[in-house]
Formats: structure tokens, sequence, C-alpha cells
């Protein structure tokens, strides 16, 4: 996953400092958030684009709903969930992603 090398990464059940930390990057929309290496979340303008990063052979829509139960069920899901999400698959080729589906 090197094309998230710069991003902070967390677990679904983290905690306490990097929590915070990563609640904050996501608002002053400083950097992208990778939850259980399988999650990017990215903060755009007036969203976060939630890039699925996608794994071989289960649909899109499938994955995009585990993704959803994921970061509901997630420590940091309940800290920005009033924000608007954007959904998206991709998949990581280590020097970039490439959109393979977008929620209509």
């Amino acid at each position: 996953m090197s094309a998230y090398k710069d991003s902070l990464r967390l677990s679904s059940t983290e905690c306490g400092a990097r929590l915070a930390a990563a609640a904050e990057l996501l608002a002053e929309r400083k950097a992208v958030v990778v939850l259980d290496n399988t999650l990017a979340l990215r903060p755009d303008a007036d969203r976060i684009l939630c890039e699925v990063i996608a794994s071989d052979g289960i649909p899109p829509e499938e994955q995009v709903e585990a993704a959803k139960r994921l970061l509901q069920a997630s420590t940091l899901g309940s800290v920005i969930n009033q924000e608007r999400h954007q959904w998206i698959v991709v998949h990581d080729y280590g020097t970039g992603t490439v959109e393979l589906w977008r929620e209509s």
C-alpha cells in the first residue's frame, strides 16, 4: 500500500492520542487516514472521500458495504459520523491508485 505511505494508519479499535490525531487531521482537511489497511479516508473541501482498497474477486458493492460497516463500528466512525461521505473502490498499484467504482 505504498500509495498511502504518508497516511496515518489506525486500527478500527484505536483510542487515545492517535484517534484524536486522526480526527483532527480529517476535520482540518490535512491528511489521509487509513483504517485497518482497507479503507482510506481522504478529506476534501466538503466531504470525506472513502476509498475502499479493492480485494480481488469481490464485487465492488459488497466491498463498500463491508467498509461502511467497518467504519460505523470503528472508534473513528463515531468521531466523524457528522461528515458527508462519498464512497469509491480503488486499486492500489503501489505508486498510485486507479478508481474502479464510484457510488452514484
